[in-house]
């Protein structure tokens, strides 16, 4: 595993006003190269990305945009009336948006749209609602799902994957209690390194989609084993914008989760549902454990 040491003061950190609320997000990089935007996954911080940010910008080519999403790190934190709520500003169509806005901030056209875990539910939102503003998506670990007719409920997810029984937790007002006072618990639990395994790759909503199934890591894979990422991202980019990436290292690389919960969409956009998608998509495999 990589042992480089990052400061985070010594990023470009700066932040913007995106639907009402303040983003904070590090811009690093060539400010006339390709934009690329991470967006992380749970429990996480645009932190997570040190490593993808390094080599990305190392390859001089590169704008690279690391975001806190809403109700992480240093970005605004709308609150609910209680845990079984949902704010409307955390539905991925409307954090899509702010995105979008925080490219227009930028003065960003277009960009490279690459998520991971929970974020890959954002980019993907954004490729279907906002196809003119993507080059391509990467989704690492968790697939790209389309907006379904049905609402699907926590328990009728829960009911078919045991796996997300957490989400039923997360909406009880006892994890409010236990995060408040069982700090270091629920820490060595979001950050173990034991997760469960899943192997749901749909592969029929992009006619070009690229699958890349990898054998070793965990769903920490950004920081594990940073070089594989980088070097499959490196790969499938060199494919789209003519970058010939050399000294790249191992062969391998890794994602998590299956599914996406949130269905408050718009119904107009069921209507494009089985249509062809503009655009890109990478997906980075699950490992087998």
């Amino acid at each position: 595993m990589v042992t480089i040491q990052f400061d985070p003061s010594k990023f470009n950190h700066q932040t913007a006003i995106c639907g009402g609320y303040k983003y904070h997000y590090v811009d690093e990089g060539n400010k006339n190269g390709t934009p690329v935007v991470l967006v992380h996954g749970f429990p996480d911080l645009w932190y997570g990305w040190r490593y993808q940010i390094d080599f990305l910008v190392a390859l001089g080519i590169y704008r690279v945009i690391a975001l806190d999403l809403l109700g992480y790190g240093e970005t605004d934190k709308p609150q609910c009336e209680s845990p079984a709520d949902l704010h409307p500003a955390y539905t991925p169509k409307t954090v899509a948006s702010h995105i979008v806005e925080l490219l227009d901030h930028l003065g960003v056209q277009k960009a490279v749209m690459i998520g991971h875990d929970w974020g890959t539910g954002i980019v993907s939102r954004i490729g279907w609602h906002f196809p003119k503003r993507v080059h391509c998506t990467v989704a690492i670990g968790n697939p790209f799902r389309p907006i379904t007719k049905d609402l699907i409920t926590i328990s009728d997810l829960t009911n078919e994957n045991p796996a997300f029984q957490y989400f039923e937790y997360f909406t009880s007002p006892e994890a409010v209690k236990d995060f408040d006072e069982k700090v270091e618990d629920i820490v060595d639990d979001l950050f173990s390194e034991e997760n469960g395994n899943s192997e749901q790759v749909p592969t029929n909503y992009f006619d070009n989609l690229e699958i890349d199934e990898i054998d070793v890591g965990e769903h920490w894979i950004l920081t594990q084993n940073p070089e594989c990422v980088n070097r499959k991202i490196g790969i499938y980019l060199d494919k789209h914008f003519g970058l010939e990436i050399k000294d790249a290292t191992n062969d391998i690389t890794n994602g998590d989760k299956s599914e996406e919960t949130n269905q408050n969409e718009q119904t107009d956009s069921l209507k494009k549902s089985n249509q062809s998608r503009s655009g890109r998509t990478a997906r980075f495999g699950r490992p087998k454990l």
